[in-house]
């Protein structure tokens, strides 16, 4: 599967997959990359802070803009599961323990 907490990738991958921490700790990023040249569905991890906190999408390469950048107020939630990167796009999640 293209997704866990920890990065992801081999040789002959064409997607990377990695969850980082910053901001003291609070701020929880999920990055999802995908060069293949098809929409492929990557396994959310759980987000950290529970149901209260869902992962929100700050980033999708694939959105046309002004969709494709959203501030952290204002992004919009991501249902939990899998999420659809489409071709040769990036998607940056984002949420708070």
């Amino acid at each position: 599967r293209p997704s866990s907490p920890a990065v992801i990738s081999s040789r002959n991958s064409r997607t990377l997959a990695c969850t980082l921490s910053g901001g003291g700790g609070r701020a929880v990023f999920h990055l999802m990359v995908s060069a293949y040249w098809e929409p492929l569905a990557f396994e959310l991890p759980p987000p950290p802070g529970g149901a209260a906190r869902p992962w929100t999408r700050l980033v999708d390469t694939a959105c046309e803009a002004p969709d494709d950048i959203a501030e952290p107020a204002c992004a919009p939630a991501v249902a939990p599961g899998a999420y659809l990167v489409r071709p040769r796009s990036l998607v940056l999640l984002f949420t708070e323990k």
